[in-house]
């Protein structure tokens, strides 16, 4: 049972974590909506299988914990990611420099 609840929460993570890469990764913003949806909607069936395994309650502690975790690591790969120069910039301070 305690397995299947990891394989449940690992799901909902990189659900979560697709979606969001949709939303603000290198396509930012241009995600089709569907795509997010979709993913959003695995989401709710991964909530609603923990549900029938460990009832409501539970269902939405382990839900809120899951997400909160991958929103903290998400947040932490995307400012690092955005924190990183583009090769094109990196180009750019090259090509500008006097010598």
């Amino acid at each position: 049972m305690s397995s299947m609840i990891s394989a449940l929460r690992k799901e909902i993570a990189e659900e979560y974590a697709a979606a969001a890469w949709g939303l603000y990764g290198i396509a930012d913003g241009t995600a089709k909506h569907s795509f997010i949806t979709k993913r959003l909607e695995k989401i709710g069936d991964c909530h609603a299988a923990l549900r029938e395994i460990v009832g409501e309650d539970l269902a939405g502690h382990l839900m809120v914990d899951t997400m909160e975790s991958s929103h903290d690591e998400l947040h932490r790969v995307l400012t690092e990611f955005y924190a990183t120069p583009s090769y094109v910039q990196r180009y750019a301070a090259r090509s500008l420099r006097i010598p």
